[in-house]
């Protein structure tokens, strides 16, 4: 019955969560959709005004054909483009005129007199020749709607498979750019939100990870590697072109960013999944995660040397990410087929949506379609929900874990209290019988008062089974006061003691003092002629408290105990006691015919006071 209820609340779980994963990507969706619809966008109060060029067109001086709004251009190869005819709207003199300018040099001209350029009077770049994937604006010096206009375009990059000359003539605006602000970051800020959102998403679980490295409490492999493709996942998402130029003015550092953060996001996510998979699987995402740092490092090289431009390998690139996939998703099939485990068969499901969304996306990109990686970021947006929801799953696990081992530590210091109980009771309690028996006859009045000593004592150790593991100093010093007197009625003036008391208000491990004074009288000073002294003492220090229970009796040589001693074995019981319930610590000093000192050093806990207790 208790297998079934549980079974059914596992299932019951794992529903849940795709399905709240399901609603966040449609969601997203759903929002991406609604910023692009007209309807849904905020009035503009600035003067805006969105401009057409009416006329004709030309490619590399060939037979001019009508510009319609379905025209698509050829750029498989460097083309030069000239667009002839007049603007949809006049534009006043000083407004100005915003372009979406995509890896293009421009000449416009009025009236056969160029009044703009762009990507010809700047010097080429070692690194990058594209004069930028940017808005430019320009101040009008008055076009009227039956002005000629002229606009010369040539591509920088060729083989691109969607055409940055449609951008711009379908995105040119005139009017403030506090309008062109407003209506970008309506059209595109929710992905460029949710790029950000995610980006510190991954710099959380990378403090995280380092916490946990620093705690040593969990293999952080997975997590840095989550953290590393998480935070490569928030650049790539935060990077939209149409809004990321106009907050940072380094065009060639942006598109450098754009293209090695997909670098990156493959080989952090090949590494990821590797930690998911097991033998000849592992191997293979790591030789492929190999393969992509040395294709990252070849290109970097290439680059630093002025050889290639980084966007020439943007189509290698998006093949290598594509491969990270496909190699990631067989792997995890693989995994899933061999071991059948939880961990593996929730990421191989998040994986899925990446892949889909990849395949849709490189069938918009070759039918010229350019969505901008839609599909793409919403399965990566559903991986990164999953692999969260896979973190929170593992923390709750590793913390239910460490509490059923401290409480399985917990019981096992009972346990050995209770064994050194059962070590102490026989003879002790034979012997403090005997010695009771024998004052019956001849002192009732003392007899009376050692029943009583002796029954505190046994309830002290009952207690100390039922009770907290932590005790104060007094209370365990009342126990073993208790234990001392039967000790003073059986050996007489043989066991002498002595006290040395300046700080009490501590907390000690129970039955940590009376095994040590028990040792000192069995094999201390009860084997020396004439009996001996014990002395307790405790004083407070600067860091913590000192108690020391030292005995002048015959001693003993450290170097040669018997590890199977039982007053050996006591003492160890009490310094793995005293480590691990408060971070205390034994010492224990020696010598044949010198007698012995044992020293208990207990730290201050965190924001205790001198002489205070802390519970």
């Amino acid at each position: 019955m208790f297998k079934r209820l549980k079974l059914r609340y596992f299932f019951t779980d794992r529903a849940l969560c795709v399905l709240l994963i399901t609603a966040l990507a449609l969601l997203y969706i759903l929002a991406s959709w609604l910023v692009t619809q007209e309807n849904a966008k905020l009035s503009l109060d600035s003067p805006f005004s969105h401009l057409y060029i009416r006329g004709t067109y030309s490619v590399d001086g060939g037979q001019e054909k009508e510009l319609r709004e379905d025209t698509r251009f050829d750029l498989s190869g460097h083309r030069n483009i000239v667009v002839t005819g007049r603007l949809s709207e006049n534009v006043e003199k000083k407004d100005f005129v915003m372009l979406r300018i995509t890896d293009l040099r421009i000449r416009l001209f009025r009236n056969g007199t160029q009044i703009y350029s762009f990507g010809y009077d700047r010097s080429t770049s070692l690194y990058v020749r594209s004069p930028g994937n940017v808005w430019h604006f320009f101040a009008s010096p008055g076009i009227a709607k039956d002005d000629d206009i002229r606009l010369e375009i040539s591509n920088v990059y060729k083989k691109v498979h969607y055409s940055s000359v449609n951008v711009l003539l379908n995105e040119m605006y005139s009017g403030s750019p506090d309008a062109l602000y407003r209506m970008v970051f309506t059209k595109h800020g929710f992905s460029f939100v949710v790029g950000i959102f995610v980006f510190f998403l991954g710099l959380l679980e990378l403090c995280t990870a380092l916490l946990l490295l620093f705690l040593k409490r969990h293999k952080t492999k997975d997590l840095f590697y989550g953290a590393a493709f998480t935070i490569s996942s928030g650049i790539w998402f935060s990077i939209q072109f149409d809004i990321l130029p106009l907050l940072v003015p380094y065009p060639a550092f942006i598109g450098s960013l754009d293209m090695y953060g997909l670098y990156f996001m493959g080989i952090f996510f090949t590494l990821y999944i590797s930690t998911y998979t097991t033998g000849r699987r592992r191997m293979t995402l790591m030789a492929y995660s190999i393969f992509q740092a040395v294709s990252v490092i070849f290109v970097e090289a290439r680059q630093l040397a002025g050889r290639i431009d980084v966007y020439d390998t943007s189509f290698y690139g998006s093949n290598i990410l594509m491969g990270a996939l496909a190699v990631s998703l067989l792997a995890l099939l693989c995994e899933r087929r061999k071991r059948r485990k939880t961990f593996s068969t929730a990421v191989l499901f998040s994986v899925l949506p990446v892949a889909a969304g990849g395949c849709l996306d490189i069938l918009f990109f070759w039918g010229n379609h350019y969505n901008a990686n839609l599909w793409t970021r919403t399965g990566f947006l559903i991986f990164v929900s999953v692999q969260w929801g896979i973190l929170v799953w593992q923390f709750k696990r590793n913390a239910d874990a460490a509490a059923e081992t401290d409480s399985m530590e917990r019981a096992l210091i009972q346990s050995r209290v209770a064994i050194m109980l059962s070590q102490i009771q026989p003879h002790f309690l034979y012997n403090a019988l005997a010695a009771i028996k024998a004052l019956c006859a001849k002192d009732p009045e003392t007899a009376r008062e050692a029943i009583t000593r002796f029954s505190k004592y046994l309830r002290g150790n009952m207690d100390s089974l039922s009770h907290e593991p932590l005790i104060t100093f007094d209370r365990e010093l009342a126990h073993m006061k208790n234990y001392l007197y039967i000790e003073e009625l059986r050996f007489g003036d043989d066991v002498r003691v002595k006290y040395d008391i300046t700080a009490s208000r501590f907390l000690i491990p129970v039955l940590t003092i009376q095994p040590l004074v028990e040792n000192a009288i069995r094999y201390g000073i009860t084997q020396k002629e004439g009996g001996g002294t014990i002395t307790i003492s405790s004083a407070e220090t600067g860091s913590g408290y000192l108690v020391k229970v030292s005995d002048d009796g015959v001693g003993f040589d450290p170097e040669r105990v018997n590890n199977d001693d039982r007053s050996h074995v006591g003492i160890e019981n009490t310094r793995k006691r005293l480590e691990t319930l408060c971070g205390g610590s034994l010492s224990v000093i020696s010598a044949v015919g010198g007698g012995t000192v044992v020293e208990i050093f207990i730290p201050k806990r965190k924001g205790q006071e001198p002489g205070v207790r802390s519970v």
